[in-house]
């Protein structure tokens, strides 16, 4: 076990009294001053081993949004036993990553509920203060709390912030904005540019330009997007100009990402969301390609973040599509979304490897869609050889379907998210909804069989029992239909999701119990100086984590 330095002080204090006491009963000093000496190196090899004492001077936070233990337990099912699995030379980074660090649990309550929204999520791991459902940045008594950004940018510290989903979605905007609901992102995307993150990277860029610049303008006036984008603002605000003016330059796509060379930047890289976990990796080696993954942008941060920077930096990194995946009860995009944050965690602890001044914490807010592999009744194996023929001859029978490893590989070949084909569906003038077309969408996408009749669950509709008139999840009268848990799917395309999920589900020897969040317990994995990461170990909820992160920031420790 190695001390922390000022127990070690302590220590070699008394050891020396004790030295010289018998140093001058022997009548000598030769003793005392070899011992003084061997002391002395165990001091600095104390200092050296708790990376300058366990202070830290990097704080690198990774939410995964959604991931629950189902979610990690996936990944690594999948990393260990599919046949063909992408890691089957290695370990995959995460599992790299626990097998360092410290654990520990956190419960994820909001202050006035059992099950918490994102938004609320990411205001306690922020500020460190107890919040309320949907709020960002505002605590449980209405105060516009400070969050850790801004705690550490007045520090001295460089600080950004970087996801795959808008950067005005909950997860970022609880570190740099004060608003009463989550939904107000066009306020949020004002009060990002004016915030104190030197480092804005993701999508949403609707929420940035004015309501009367359509596509057509805007790639006129920004030709180096490689997206066309129409705004969502209601007022004439181009942030984009605004934030140029605040001394943020401006990245649309890889290239622009990789030749910044400054200190402040604002990077947007689509409308609203980026690219899923499905798209990824399909592009994965296109050295053509426009748009930065998740992990580049990872590393492009450190990199920025991390130059003259005397005092250190926060970052907070959201793989923001894990949860997306759950809310559609789509396990082939959620293989793949945490496969990218496998990526992104592997990027950045490459970075961290070897420095005794950084801090990685790997958490997530909640858990989405309450998921699991799972045995069933569903294709029980035939029987087969003794297993044990000296003990009992008769045929090996499995009384249940405990999963075949080979179905992973299926799951990681799925070709596009539920999401991008209900888009598609979407697009379809009404008349053209049949269940020839649809099929024609879904079955070439997955590499398990579905039917027409299967499909034919995806056109029935019936009465909203949840009608809400005005509401934006529930303000349909007819819904398409879900065998179970129908209140628990919050808007028709996660209904039609779950109905996908329920379809593939036995198949795929998985299950879903909602298409929202739960109160599932989720990890916290911390990774640095022993001094800090000792704080990490317990059980906690998620203000109370936040309250350890801003407890290391400079000044504090």
């Amino acid at each position: 076990m190695i001390w922390p330095v000022r127990c070690t002080v302590k220590r070699v204090k008394k050891a020396k009294a004790r030295v010289r006491a018998r140093s001058v009963a022997h009548g000598g000093e030769d003793i005392s001053k070899r011992l003084s000496f061997v002391l002395l190196l165990l001091i600095l090899a104390a200092t050296t081993a708790n990376g300058s004492g366990g202070k830290v001077k990097n704080i690198i936070l990774v939410i995964g949004d959604g991931m629950g233990p189902g979610q990690l337990g996936l990944l690594s099912a999948y990393a260990r036993q599919a046949p063909n699995s992408i890691y089957r030379q290695r370990k995959n980074s995460i599992e790299e990553m626990i097998a360092s660090s410290t654990l520990g649990v956190m419960l994820t309550p909001p202050h006035n509920g059992l099950v918490v929204d994102s938004a609320c999520s990411a205001t306690q791991l922020s500020t460190g203060r107890p919040a309320n459902s949907e709020v960002i940045g505002i605590d449980y008594q209405g105060i516009s709390a400070p969050t850790i950004l801004e705690l550490a940018a007045k520090r001295g510290m460089r600080t950004g912030l970087v996801t795959d989903a808008r950067i005005t979605h909950a997860t970022p905007a609880a570190f740099a904005a004060h608003v009463p609901s989550r939904h107000m992102e066009n306020r949020i995307a004002q009060q990002l540019i004016n915030s104190q993150a030197d480092l804005l990277l993701g999508g949403g860029a609707r929420h940035f330009i004015p309501s009367n610049m359509g596509a057509k303008k805007f790639k006129q006036q920004y030709p180096s997007a490689p997206f066309a984008v129409k705004s969502k603002r209601k007022d004439q605000l181009n942030l984009l100009a605004e934030a140029k003016k605040r001394g943020l330059s401006l990245a649309f796509s890889k290239q622009e990402l990789e030749q910044f060379k400054g200190r402040k930047l604002l990077g947007l890289f689509s409308k609203s969301g980026m690219p899923d976990g499905i798209e990824e990796r399909d592009n994965l080696t296109d050295t053509s390609r426009t748009t930065p993954h998740l992990a580049e942008m990872a590393q492009h941060a450190l990199r920025v973040l991390s130059q003259d920077s005397k005092k250190g930096f926060f970052l907070m990194v959201e793989a923001g599509q894990i949860d997306w995946a759950g809310h559609y009860n789509d396990v082939g995009m959620m293989l793949q979304e945490m496969v990218k944050l496998e990526r992104t965690i592997g990027a950045i602890m490459r970075w961290a490897k070897g420095r005794k001044d950084t801090l990685v914490v790997m958490t997530a807010d909640h858990e989405t869609g309450s998921f699991g592999l799972s045995y069933s009744l569903y294709n029980i194996p035939k029987a087969s050889a003794p297993i044990a023929p000296q003990i009992d001859p008769r045929p090996y029978q499995r009384n249940y379907n405990y999963g075949d490893p080979k179905v992973l590989d299926k799951i990681y070949q799925q070709k596009r998210s539920f999401i991008g084909m209900l888009k598609s569906i979407k697009k379809l003038p009404k008349k053209e909804r049949t269940v020839d077309q649809l099929h024609s969408i879904i079955a070439p996408n997955l590499s398990f069989k579905v039917t027409k009749e299967d499909i034919k669950t995806l056109l029935v509709k019936g009465k909203n029992r949840y009608y809400l008139p005005g509401h934006w999840g529930a303000g349909k009268k007819k819904v398409v239909k879900i065998c179970d848990f129908a209140a628990y799917y919050t808007s028709t395309s996660k209904r039609m999701g779950g109905v996908l999920g329920r379809m593939l589900a036995d198949q795929q020897g998985v299950v879903w119990g909602t298409g929202a969040h739960t109160a599932t317990p989720v990890l916290v994995i911390a990774h640095g100086p022993t001094a800090a990461t000792s704080k990490f170990s317990g059980l906690f909820q998620t203000f109370q984590v936040g309250q350890r992160l801003i407890s290391l920031l400079p000044g504090n420790q």
